[in-house]
Parts: C-alpha cells; structure tokens; sequence
C-alpha cells in the first residue's frame, strides 16, 4: 500500500477532530484489510472500521478517523 500521511492540523486539548478517509481498490484482484487496534492504544487515534472482505475492483469503502488529544 502506498504511504499516507493523515494531518489533524492543531488539535487543541478538549477538542475532536475527524476526517472521513475513502479507500479505493485499483487493482484488478479483490482487496481485504483490517485494522490493528491494538497499535492505537494510547494514542488518541479511533479508527471507525473493522474489517473490510474482497472488496471489488473500482469499488470504496469509507471510514472515520478521530483524534482525541485526551487520550494520548
């Protein structure tokens, strides 16, 4: 997977912020991925999906990332 770099900007402490994030299968094969929580823990990042299955070429699945600077 290519590298992509996520900015919240200035996240003030008592404050949220969140991005709606779209990932898109170019490719020609069906495409599954999950998150590892447990890589987030204490970080302040929520990521708002599970797992995603044989996603079909040209199709997207969107998801939430939240930051909470509280929980850094």
């Amino acid at each position: 997977l290519p590298d992509y770099i996520l900015d919240f900007g200035h996240v003030i402490l008592g404050t949220v912020k969140t991005h709606v994030i779209g990932a898109c299968n170019m490719g020609k094969i069906l495409a599954s991925f999950e998150i590892e929580r447990q890589n987030f823990s204490k970080t302040g990042f929520l990521i708002d999906l599970e797992r995603v299955k044989n996603l079909p070429n040209d199709d997207s699945v969107e998801f939430v990332v939240t930051f909470d600077p509280r929980g850094a």
